[in-house]
């Protein structure tokens, strides 16, 4: 028989945690008795968090949580969710972090309140088309995943300002990039660590991006068509030790409302010599590379006006 045991339960009509420390010994195939009578003490709850449990499926009176608007399942046992999820129509605030989720139900769609969507570790490969029914979402986190390509419908989601993916090692950024474009509101694009040599040139056509982060991948060059984002103001290219320096100093001078460059952690021993062109930049990072002390402060002489912010630097 199932075992759960509750170490914390508040349940007001504001309220309704669950933290359940045991272990689920029948690996909870079926609907676990105990949680279920939970669920239904907290039907008037507008906060639902079930986090750090070994429950492998959550019941189907879940979608009896009418007034639901926060919903946290972290760090559960969760292998998937049941269709019913998608009563929660007035859920705003959606957690499914650290799980091991591969498909979402298309019942997801229901839920056109949804302003936040957390899937961040959850072994996820794809989403389901439905997701571009949820047009109110700004914030979109499918970080730590297997995701390829994500569906035609999440040009859709208008709203959207924040996109994790990086740590999707398996991502086809060019797919990615071609749906994305017309998403008139988003600022923030992470696609950090996801083992990307060549930026696709369409990444110029995202117009409306402030801040990139690309950082701890293995690019070699970045396509000329990245001055194009006229609003971008933040670039990450952390990490990224093979970039051929010369040519990337070229691209990023040509942004015009670049304002931060992010290099560090790049082995860099020596800066180019057209470094020199950043001058219209007001900070860049240059942590945890090899350069000597004299050239930092010669390109600090001639980057007068930007702050260059540096530790580590080689005592050759």
């Amino acid at each position: 028989m199932t075992h759960l045991t509750r170490t914390l339960v508040t349940i007001t009509a504001a309220i309704f945690t669950l933290a359940i420390s045991s272990c689920c010994r029948d690996g909870c195939n079926i609907e676990n008795p105990e949680l279920v009578n939970v669920l239904k003490e907290g039907k008037d709850a507008t906060i639902i968090n079930i986090q750090n449990s070994p429950i492998k499926c959550l019941p189907r009176k879940i979608g009896n949580l009418q007034n639901a608007q926060t919903l946290l399942l972290r760090n559960n046992g969760l292998s998937a969710l049941p269709s019913e999820i998608g009563k929660l129509t007035s859920l705003k605030w959606l957690s499914i972090t650290d799980n091991k989720i591969s498909l979402i139900t298309p019942q997801i769609g229901n839920m056109r309140q949804l302003r936040y969507l957390n899937l961040n570790g959850t072994l996820l490969n794809t989403l389901p088309a439905s997701i571009g029914q949820l047009k109110k979402i700004r914030y979109l986190n499918l970080e730590s995943n297997n995701i390829y390509r994500l569906p035609t419908e999440i040009k859709e989601i208008t709203a959207l300002e924040d996109l994790f993916l990086l740590r999707n090692k398996k991502l086809d950024v060019r797919d990615l990039l071609l749906k994305i474009k017309s998403l008139n509101n988003l600022n923030k694009l992470y696609l950090s660590e996801i083992d990307m040599k060549w930026l696709p040139k369409e990444i110029g056509q995202l117009n409306s991006v402030k801040r990139l982060y690309l950082s701890s991948n293995q690019l070699k060059k970045l396509p000329k068509e990245l001055a194009q984002l006229t609003k971008l103001e933040y670039l990450n290219l952390g990490n990224n030790p093979d970039l051929d320096w010369i040519t990337t100093i070229e691209v990023v001078s040509k942004i015009p409302s670049l304002n931060t460059l992010y290099l560090g952690d790049n082995q860099l021993k020596q800066l180019p010599k057209n470094f020199a062109s950043l001058r219209k930049l007001k900070r860049i990072y240059l942590v945890n590379n090899d350069l000597k002390k004299t050239e930092v402060d010669s390109i600090r002489m001639l980057l007068s006006n930007t702050r260059i912010e540096i530790t580590g630097l080689s005592q050759r």
